[in-house]
Parts: C-alpha cells; sequence; structure tokens
C-alpha cells in the first residue's frame, strides 16, 4: 500500500507581511481594503497577535515598524489595536473599529426597530381667512355677530367706509348700478346709538327731466 506524500511546506514570511500592513497604513492613500488583503494571510496562517506589554514577537514587530516610519505613539498603539481586532477576532479592517463598530450597531437597531401600527389621528383642520380682494385689507377677526341688529350696523359700517374711499362720482355710479345700497344706508340713519358708527349719507340721485 502506498503512502500519500506529505504536502509541500508553504513558506511565510510574517516579517514581510507585517512590514507591508504597517506601510499602507501609513502611506497617504491609506486604503483599508488592501490592508485587508494582508490581514487575511495572517489569518489564513492562524496567527494571533497579542499585545506589547505581554511582549508578543508579533506586536513587537509592529511596533518597530511603525516606530521606524516615525508614527506618534498614541497613532501607532491604535494602529496595533486595530489591525489586532480584525486578526483576531476575524472582522473586516477599519483604521477606527470602535466607530465602525458603533456605526453597524447604530444599524442594526434602526433595522431592528418595531412598526407602530397605531392608525394615526387626523388634527383638526385649522380654520382659513377667506382670501381678500386685491386691494384691501384684512381686518383682525372679531367676535361672532350673533343679532340681527349688530349684523345689520356692521353692514352699515362697511359701506359707510367704502362710499367715504369714494370720489362723488363713483359713489354716484354704485347707486345708480345698485339703488338697494343707497337706500339702505338712508334706513338706518339715527337709528344707532351715538359714538358707535359715523355714517355718511349717500348722495342724492338726480332724476333726469323728463324731455
Amino acid at each position: 500500500m502506498l503512502k500519500a506524500k506529505p504536502a509541500p511546506a508553504v513558506k511565510f514570511d510574517t516579517g514581510a507581511v507585517i512590514a507591508t500592513i504597517a506601510g499602507l497604513m501609513v502611506s497617504v492613500a491609506k486604503t483599508p481594503a488592501l490592508v485587508q488583503v494582508e490581514i487575511n494571510k495572517l489569518r489564513k496562517a492562524k496567527l494571533t497577535i497579542g499585545t506589547i506589554k505581554q511582549n508578543c514577537a508579533l506586536a513587537l514587530r509592529f511596533q518597530t515598524a511603525f516606530d521606524a516610519a516615525g508614527v506618534k505613539p498614541t497613532t501607532r498603539d491604535n494602529y496595533l489595536a486595530a489591525v489586532r481586532q480584525a486578526v483576531n477576532q476575524g472582522i473586516e479592517f477599519d483604521f477606527n473599529p470602535s466607530r465602525a463598530k458603533a456605526k453597524a450597531m447604530g444599524k442594526t437597531t434602526k433595522a431592528s426597530k418595531p412598526v407602530d401600527n397605531t392608525p394615526a389621528i387626523a388634527k383638526p383642520a385649522t380654520p382659513t381667512t377667506p382670501a381678500t380682494p386685491a386691494g384691501q385689507t384684512v381686518s383682525a377677526p372679531k367676535t361672532l355677530v350673533n343679532q340681527p341688529s349688530d349684523a345689520v350696523e356692521a353692514v352699515a359700517v362697511a359701506l359707510s367706509n367704502v362710499r367715504a374711499s369714494c370720489t362723488a362720482d363713483t359713489w354716484k355710479a354704485v347707486i345708480i348700478l345698485h339703488p338697494a345700497l343707497g337706500a339702505f344706508l338712508e334706513k338706518v340713519q339715527g337709528v344707532w346709538v351715538e359714538g358707535k358708527a359715523v355714517v355718511i349719507p349717500a348722495a342724492p340721485i338726480k332724476k333726469k327731466a323728463a324731455k
């Protein structure tokens, strides 16, 4: 019975991979995708990265590479922590893993938020002010008129104001077209309590002499 030949050993240069990762992380481009390619090699080799305090050989190699590139100690430690998490935990590499984790948690929370199926209660419609014809001003809203006499008074005041703003010829033309307006103003003369409103009497209509 023939024995199977052992598979040839694959050489893996850990130092070269670490140098490549460090070079990519301190480069101007800082492309996480390229760093991820090299991290996958460390995962495939089933390596685990410890800390500098633990005197981990891999961590010390990263420290040497970052120090040689002139990286500040604080930034160096953050870079090493990012690589360690990506290799040991099998997560996608990110220069700021804490931010990436928080962002992923936010997406999960948003997706799992229960949907409120409670029917919405329609808000009562806000009363709108009727449109005002061009050239006229809108007066402040007043209380509702409850008595017919008050309504008559309000109409008379409005007509009096219109009469005051018209020229004599204009008002004369209005009365000719709508004689009931003039009759109305004449009828309410002297009926109101003094001081409530001032009625401007309509101009008398002159009848044309019969030929």
